[in-house]
Formats: structure tokens, sequence, C-alpha cells
């Protein structure tokens, strides 16, 4: 639907949705005994099915889900509440395929459109058991291939259920793309040491491994290695991934070179914000999900990285604080004002308001949008309110402005007929609410010079004229 999907939340756990433009949407998913899963159904992995719809698995909640574009959610419970599904992939049969690890028996497992279920297990071999697969992708061969956490392996399954594995990894694979160049490309991260990698293996079985570097700052837990998490092929013919431990994405050419990038956010005391989920959008940039990691609070953000290589800090956008100013006829007031906006790689990043500087803002209040895109396409919007002040909102400041005047000869005379005028104006009886204020207008014209100074006069002649245009006397 032109639009990036992802799964958050644990208790129960939801769907969200981001427009291109950075709208976001979030469905939950039904509600159901709290005591059934008492750490939520951690919705984990969604792909694109073939029926239109997103499909999504539920690690704790023992099923897959289907969400349509509208938000309409449907749950497939598997043969067991203890499956444990993680990564999910469309099939090239027009099924869904996913990866599960429950009880030592690990299973690679099919589901139709219609939440039919075939479950194929995983062999054991060796010591090497339970496998726990995890990350599963559509191959270019009509196979789906995945990878193996406990032995260390890549995985291909053939439509029909015939397993197959490639010799151990140099380190433990996690999540698994289609490259550029029809080779299947998977994280690697060395939980005991610094030596990540960057996998490939072709449909042939011909397996290299490209050594990750380690990054200059420790991450929260004191590890300098990046710890790859997901991989996606990006919109420039290389390969893209996340890190589970800083906050970055890396780039990997086909021939093995690495570049790392930093994105906003950052560490503050003890937070430390971590790169998650990765994938190319519709608008042909690279979509990220991260959060941050504390002591006792995590938050989430998406950040959406332009194809241009390094940039993908957003413009900072600067805009007035409320803008008030009074009404000048029945239709509102035009207003100007200045919005500007700073780059870390762009010097002169364009803005655009809605409404724009000069327009005629109605009366009352309304809200200014404000978008800076720098030359890569990254973007930002910040908004303020401007507010135009309607006849009896300026009769009040007119009636506030007199009692500054300490008028003692005149007593209340003035800010009565506002306040007179102000209540036929709520009936909407205009006619003698003009006639009201001509009154007040006569009375200010003979106190000249008497009650009233001249810049007085004019002060109070200028106000209410401009609330008699407004209310259309």
């Amino acid at each position: 639907d032109g639009a990036l999907w992802f799964v958050g939340g644990s208790n129960p756990g939801a769907i969200g949705r981001i427009t291109t433009s950075g709208v976001v949407t979030i469905f939950p998913l039904p509600d159901v005994d709290p005591h059934q899963y008492p750490s939520g159904r951690f919705p984990f992995s969604i792909t694109a099915g073939p029926d239109g719809a997103l499909w999504f698995t539920e690690f704790y909640g023992s099923k897959i889900g289907r969400i349509s574009v509208r938000g309409e959610i449907e749950e497939f419970p598997l043969p067991a509440v203890d499956r444990q599904p993680l990564g999910i992939a469309a099939g090239p049969d027009g099924a869904l395929w996913y990866t599960e690890s429950s009880g030592g028996v690990d299973r690679i497992g099919r589901m139709t459109t219609q939440g039919l279920v075939t479950e194929y297990e995983i062999p054991c071999e060796s010591q090497q058991c339970p496998n726990h697969p995890t990350g599963i992708a559509a191959g270019p061969d009509g196979a789906l291939w995945f990878t193996d956490i406990g032995s260390q392996r890549i995985g291909r399954i053939t439509t029909d259920g015939v397993v197959t594995r490639s010799d151990p990894f140099v380190t433990i694979p996690g999540d698994i793309t289609v490259g550029p160049d029809n080779a299947l490309w998977f994280t690697g991260v060395d939980t005991g040491g610094p030596n990540d990698h960057i996998g490939r293996i072709t449909t042939a079985g011909v397996v290299t491994a490209f050594p990750l570097p380690i990054y200059p700052r420790p991450s929260y837990n004191g590890y300098n290695n990046l710890a790859p998490y997901a991989i996606t092929t990006g919109p420039d013919g290389a390969i893209w991934f996340t890190s589970q431990r800083v906050n970055v994405i890396g780039r990997i050419t086909t021939g093995g070179a690495v570049t790392i990038y930093r994105l906003p956010g950052g560490t503050s005391g003890d937070e430390f914000w971590v790169s998650r989920g990765i994938t190319m959008g519709p608008d042909g940039a690279l979509w990220i999900t991260n959060d941050t990691i504390t002591n006792d609070t995590d938050h989430a953000s998406i950040v959406r990285a332009a194809p241009a290589l390094g940039d993908v800090t957003p413009p900072t956008v600067i805009v007035p604080a409320t803008i008030v100013v009074e009404g000048t006829s029945p239709v509102g007031a035009t207003v100007t004002y200045s919005v500007a906006a700073t780059d870390d790689q762009d010097p002169n990043p364009v803005v655009v308001c809605s409404p724009p500087s000069g327009s005629v803002f109605p009366l009352l209040a309304s809200i200014v949008s404000c978008t800076a895109t720098d030359a890569t396409g990254n973007s930002a919007t910040e908004t303020f309110q401007v507010v135009v002040l309607d006849a009896r909102q300026q009769l009040q400041e007119t009636i506030d402005l007199i009692a500054t005047y300490h008028l003692t000869r005149l007593g209340t005379s003035l800010p009565d007929k506002l306040q007179l005028a102000s209540g036929y104006i709520v009936v909407r009886n205009i006619g003698e609410a003009c006639g009201v204020l001509t009154g007040f207008l006569n009375e200010v014209r003979a106190q000249r010079g008497k009650a009233l100074t001249a810049e007085q006069t004019i002060e109070l002649t200028m106000r209410v004229n401009r609330i008699r245009t407004v209310i259309g006397c």
C-alpha cells in the first residue's frame, strides 16, 4: 500500500504502519486473557504476503497473524502452544514460510493464506541440537533459505520439504536476505569476541565470510563489536545491515568493502541507541527501526536513510513560537512569518510551509506545518500555531487596555459598552453590536483632551474600528 509496516510491543503487542511522510498508525493485537500470555504475544517478524496483506509471527503467542492494509487482524494458531515462530517470508509457492524452535525440536513451517499448516522438522547433526532456525528468505532458486543459530549453518528447504545445510559458519548467523548478485547474504555475530562477519552463500553452497570492523566506542554492555542484526539489499546495489549494540547502519559491497554510518540519536548517560530492523522502502530509501536500551526504560523510533551514502540525518527546522495577531476582516488576517532550517551536509535545505507566509489565516487558531528537505531527501517537519483574534477576543483586549488608563472620571462607561457589544455578538445581533460600538466611538471623541489623551483616543478608535470591520458593520 506504499507504506512501511513493522511489529512492536509485547503485551499484547501491536502492528505498526508508517507512511513515507512519517505518519504512524498503531494496530494493537486483539486482547486475550493476560494469564494465558504473561509475557505478551511478542510479534517478532513481518512480511508482505502473496494476498496483499501483511503476515507476522507471534513468538510467545505461537501464532501466525495476518493484517490487511485496513488494519483488520486475523490470527492462526500453530499446532502446539510452544511453537515460538520467529522469521517469516513469502515463498515462491504462494504460501508463507516461517522458522520455529521449541522443546528441542526445530522446524520450518508452511502456512497457506487460508491458514493451513505443514511443518518440516530439521534433523539434528552430531551434538548440534537444538538447531534454532531464525531468519528466512525466499531464494533466487525457488527454495527457502534460513539461518540456523544452534549449528551455525545456513539451511535450504525446497517447497516440498527437502532440507540441506551448509558447513558451519565462523560466527552465529542471524538474519538473511537475497543480495543483488543472486546470492544469499546473512549477518554473523561473535558472541564471545569482536570477530563479527557478514556472510555470503551462493545457491551452490559456496560460503564467504567478510569480517566487520571493531567499532571505536564500547556499546552499552562494554563490547566493541557491531553485532549485526538485520540485513537487506539497498537501492544502490549494496547490502545494508543494522547493529544490535550501537546506533549505526553498515554498508557492504558485493566485493566485501564495509562502511559504517552513524544514525541520529546517541548516548546520554546510561541511554544507548541501537538499530534493529532494516528494509528498503517504496520511496527508494532505507528505513530502520531503532530503540534505546537504558537501565529503566526503552524508547523506539523509525529512521529514514536517504540513498545518498552517509547522509541519514534530517535537517533541523527552526519555527517561530505561537504567533498572535488581531483579525482585520470577517475572514481573518494576512500573516507573514519566517522559518529557517540547518543541515549537517546541505547548506541550503529547502523549506516548504503550509499555509505559506503571507496567507490569509482564518479567525482563531491554525496550525502551520513546515518541512525541510536536504539534497539527499532527508526531511524533518515542525509545526507552530497562528492565532487570529476574533471580535470578542479583541473586545476583551481593549477592555483590559482601558483598565490600565485608570479613567476614574468616566467610571465604567467605556468598558460597559464593549461588554454589551460582546454580548450582542454572541447572540449574532450584529446590528445592535455595531450601534453600541458607534456610541463607544462618539464618547471617545467627546472625551479627547478631557478624560482621554490624544494618544489614548487614537488607540481606542483604531481598535474599535478594526473590530467593526471584523464583524461587518
